[in-house]
Parts: C-alpha cells; structure tokens; sequence
C-alpha cells in the first residue's frame, strides 16, 4: 500500500498543480481570446480525437496493465513487450483513419446545420488521436513499472504551460485561432516525445521482439481481451465526450462552449480517482494474478470511503461558490448558464468516485467480460439519455443524462462484484461523510454573501475547510484519515 500512497500522492500533487493552470487556460485565457464558437469548436475536435484514440489502441492500455506481469522480466527485457503494444495499435490506428476518411461526408453532414466551423478543422483529428495514442501507451508502461510521476508531469504540466503560452499568443494578437489549431497539434506531438524519451530514460525501450515467448495460448487470451476491454474503455470515453458531440450536432458551437466550460469545473472533483486509479490498476492485476483477494478487497473499501470524503470535500468547495466562480470567467455571462451543468456532473463524479476502483478490479479480473456487457448498456444508456433530454434542457440535459448514466453503471457494478466475488465497499463510516457534507452545505448556505465575490470565495472555502476537516477529523470514517492526524499530532509535539 506504500507504493500505492506514496505514486497516488505525488500524482496528484502533480495533477493539481496543472489543474491550476488548466483553470486559467480553460476559464480565463480561453474565453477571453476566443469567440463561444471556437471555444466549442476546440471541445468537438478533442472529444472526437478523444474517441478515436482508445478505438484505435485497440483496449490495449487495459491489455498492457493485466498482462504485463506474465511478460515481466529484467533478464529477458520483459520480452520485447513494447514492441508488441507499440505496432499493434498502429494498425488500429491506420483501420480507424481508413473508416473516418471513408465516411468523412457523412460526418460533416452531421454537423453542417448547427456546427459548420468543424468541417474547415476536422482533419484535425486524425493527427491529435495518433499523438492521444502512443501519449497513452507510454505512459502506461510507465505506469505499470510503478512509474507515473514523469508522464503526470508531462500531461498536466507541460502540455497546459504549452497551451497557456499558445492562449496567450492568441490573446495578444500574434497568433490567429487557425495558428493556434496547428500548433495545438504540436503540443501533442511534444508530449507524446517527451513520454517516449522518459520510456528511454527509465532503461525500458526495448524494441527487440521476442516471438518464441507469445504462445498461441497467451496470444488469443491477449486478442479475446483486448476486444472486450475496448468496449469498456470507449464507453469510459463516449460517457465524457459524446455529450459534446451531440450538442454541437443538435444545439451548436456556441451551447457546446457552455457544457464545455461547465464540464471542466465539475470534473475537477475527479482528479484524485484519477490518481489512484492509475496506480492502483497495476496493483490489483498483479492481486489477482497471484490471486491475493485479501489485497483487493482492502483496495476497494479504502479507496471508496477515501474517495468519497475528498469527492464531497471538493465538490462542496466548487458548488458553494459557484456564482463567484462564473463572476471571474471572462464573458461569464455567456457561461453562467452551465451553472447547473457543474451541479449534475460534480455529483455524477462524487458517485462514481463513492463506489471506489470498481471498473479497475473488474477489468483486471477473469470476469472482465461483464464489464463490457456493462458499459454496453451504459453507452446505449448516455446516447438515449442524451437524445431525449438535449432537445428539452439543452446542455443541462445533457450533464443531467450524465448523472443518471454514472449512477446505474456504479450500481450495476457494485452488485455484480457483490454477488460474484462478495466484495463491497461500503460501511456506516459512509453515512458520517454523507451527514457531514449535508451539514457543512446547510450551515455555510446561510452565511451572506459578501459585495466583493473574492472575498466571499475565501470566506466560504474557509469555513468549508475548518468544518468539514473538522468533522471527518473528529468521526474518524477512514483510517488512512486518521493516521494522517496522528502524524500531524506527532509533528506538533515534537515541534
């Protein structure tokens, strides 16, 4: 569990402090410099790429966390395990560029009413998923080497300096929006370089296959695998993006702008799932490979209750402060509409992060099978969801669809890993968090807000961290809570 603590800490860490400059990006440069349109426009090409990449990797960053312990190996350079991950997806890749090219037409038909902008930039895609691709791929191995801290920095540092240094060009007038698209694309060339260099760097570029090794046996449990778990990470990825696309088709550039503004807000409650996840993973493969149940069980409630108590934690902070936050975006009144967007996204986050690394233990299993038929029916359910509540509520109905989506997936998976493995999650310590927020979000309501809305940011966050902490210091819900006080006591004292 040290390894795990120690990898999820700095990651996020490292994911906050880019996420402070993502909120500048996103919330200050990007609306200023940038027409709603092309703010929405940016949106539309990113969750396309977005789509593409996992389609085209072919599953297999899940394939290379579950199967890279048979292949480890220092002696052998872990059989040329590399070289594999790096070729096969490329010929997904070239399949993938093959059908978008084939049916270029149709999808331009789909967005030339409410969207025409995306026809002058779609070509965009192709260039920005192939970098989404190999970016992902690195940085797994990295990942499943129990090194994730390079390619954190890499994706939520560097990449976010580079696109701030581009909003800022654009701001000044030295760039245009059609500069700022290309060199957009250079940024993902850059990082996707950075990472392979780190590859080399950490000693495991090793490019020389070991064929003798991929018996027809590994080889089909590898392919059987790798197509199911693609279902599941492009559901992952068609539940983040596919809002985004349908708004552009159905609403346009200009409401897509707003859920794209919203969205970012709700999902920063996220980050430390993300976190965890990608250390984590490696972890429980390597539990169920030598079949350590004890050990996944003990990843599972942990990660929920800790989950929940900084989902909650967060989301209070953004929601309580909301109208401030929208005070400071420029044009905030364009985007002020997606108040609401942040409210059903920020707690579709705080659910799914509730119900701890589940996805994780499912796909790593031998029953990872159910998770495609899982994500399967939750896809169908976000696109149907969507369909009927974008045309009433626009982009609130499209983050609504979200909530509702997030919340049967989690509850599928939960009693599925019930009935099949007798594993769970929750305990009452659940309802001290749950009644802690309530309280926290009544008490801090009442406060009034003051003239100056920086001020009142301060204020209002102050008053959540002092009970909040407080109170989850005071009830105890999580160990790993506790023995953090008790650290900080022994600091203090011998202070």
């Amino acid at each position: 569990m040290s390894i795990i603590k120690k990898q999820a800490i700095g990651h996020a860490i490292i994911t906050y402090a880019g996420l402070l400059l993502g909120v500048v990006n996103l919330l200050w440069l990007m609306p200023k410099g940038m027409l709603p349109e092309e703010v929405g426009l940016r949106s539309i090409i990113l969750s396309s790429a977005l789509l593409i990449s996992p389609l085209a990797r072919i599953g297999f960053t899940k394939v290379i966390i579950k199967f890279y312990p048979h292949f480890r190996s220092e002696e052998k350079k872990d059989h040329g395990f590399l070289f594999f991950i790096l070729i096969i997806p490329l010929i997904g890749f070239l399949l993938m560029v093959a059908l978008f090219l084939l049916f270029r037409n149709q999808i331009n038909e789909i967005f030339v009413h409410k969207a025409a902008l995306l026809n002058k930039y779609i070509l965009y895609i192709i260039p920005i998923s192939f970098f989404l691709m190999y970016t992902g791929i690195f940085a797994t191995y990295s990942q499943v080497r129990y090194k994730i801290i390079v390619p954190a920095l890499i994706q939520n540092i560097g990449m976010n300096v580079f696109t701030g240094i581009l909003l800022f060009l654009l701001n000044r007038g030295y760039i245009d929006f059609n500069g700022f698209m290309k060199l957009l694309v250079l940024c993902y060339f850059l990082a996707t370089l950075l990472n392979l260099i780190n590859i080399g760097r950490l000693k495991l570029l090793h490019l020389k296959p070991d064929f003798s090794f991929i018996t027809k046996k590994i080889a089909k449990e590898m392919l059987v695998y790798g197509v199911f778990v693609i279902i599941g990470g492009v559901g992952a990825i068609i539940s983040t993006n596919i809002s985004s696309l349908m708004l552009g088709a159905m609403e346009g550039l200009r409401n897509t702008a707003i859920f794209s503004i919203a969205y970012f807000l709700g999902t920063v409650i996220d980050i430390p799932r993300g976190s965890l996840s990608r250390i984590t993973s490696p972890v429980i493969a390597e539990a169920w490979h030598t079949d350590k149940l004890a050990v996944i069980k003990n990843i599972y409630k942990k990660t929920a209750i800790n989950q929940m108590i900084v989902g909650s934690f967060i989301f209070l902070i953004i929601w309580l402060n909301i109208d401030n936050i929208f005070h400071f975006i420029p044009r905030g009144e364009i985007y002020q509409g997606g108040k609401w967007v942040v409210f059903y996204i920020g707690l579709a986050k705080v659910i799914d992060m509730a119900t701890g690394v589940n996805t994780e233990i499912l796909i790593n299993s031998d029953k990872y099978k159910f998770n495609f038929i899982a994500v399967i029916t939750f896809t169908i359910f976000v696109v149907l969801m969507n369909w009927i509540l974008i045309p009433i509520y626009s982009y609130i109905g499209a983050a609504l669809a979200l909530m509702i989506a997030f919340t049967y997936f989690n509850f599928v998976k939960f009693i599925y890993l019930l009935i099949k493995f007798k594993l769970q999650p929750f305990s009452w310590n659940f309802l001290k968090v749950l009644i802690i927020a309530i309280v926290v979000y009544i008490v801090v309501s009442f406060i009034p807000e003051l003239t100056n809305p920086f001020m009142d940011i301060l204020l209002k966050s102050f008053i959540i961290c002092l009970l909040f902490a407080g109170s989850v210091m005071l009830f105890n819900p999580s160990e790993d809570i506790k023995k953090i006080q008790m650290q900080i006591g022994k600091i203090f004292k011998t202070g």
